[in-house]
């Protein structure tokens, strides 16, 4: 009977007793399912036995095959039962962070009510055209004049007034309740 090294056999052979397939491919499973598991001994030993009991209960399908295809078969086995295991052994892990509940007054609620402006109007500048975006920029942001952006973007300064006048139509729903947080920021 030949030894759990004889893998390097011919490829070619074909096998029909399942004993011999066992003995040809025995190394090469190990081999496969260490590198999988990254070392880890018995579950190494496991994924070999799980994928050698689908194989001998499958085998009269592999049986009469060439050894290379019945060996990938059983690679891509073990292979997939070590993906399995991972997938499992991640679920598994407690969880254990820890977060403090925040509490809820007056500095959250004034905390979201700003970050939900924000939010709102973030998304109504990123709907506007990307010259209007620029405009908006360089006008609210960076203080230029018309003058300035109509030389930085090569338009009319006509355009560069409008571009800031449909902003601030856009942004006006959002006015009150920008007013209201900052009159809560003085009162505080």
């Amino acid at each position: 009977m030949p030894s759990h090294t004889d893998d390097r056999r011919s490829d070619d052979i074909v096998v029909h007793d399942f004993e011999r397939f066992h003995a040809l491919t025995y190394s090469a499973a190990v081999r496969g399912a260490r590198r999988w598991t990254g070392g880890n001994d018995h579950d190494t030993k496991d994924l070999v036995q799980d994928a050698y009991l689908r194989m001998m209960t499958d085998w009269q399908r592999h049986a009469g095959r060439c050894l290379r295809e019945s060996r990938a078969y059983l690679l891509a086995t073990v292979k997939n039962k070590a993906i399995d295991l991972y997938r499992s052994s991640v679920r598994l892990n407690e969880f254990t962070a820890v977060y403090d509940v925040c509490p809820r007054g007056p500095d959250v609620d004034a905390l979201v009510d700003r970050l939900s402006l924000h939010r709102a109007v973030r998304e109504l500048l990123d709907e506007q055209p990307p010259v209007r975006r620029l405009v908006v920029i360089l006008y609210f942001v960076h203080d230029y004049t018309y003058a300035e952006i109509s030389r930085a973007l090569h338009i009319a300064e006509s355009t560069a007034r409008t571009h800031v006048e449909r902003t601030r139509a856009a942004l006006k729903p959002h006015q009150h309740r920008l007013d209201e947080i900052l009159r809560g920021d003085e009162l505080s």
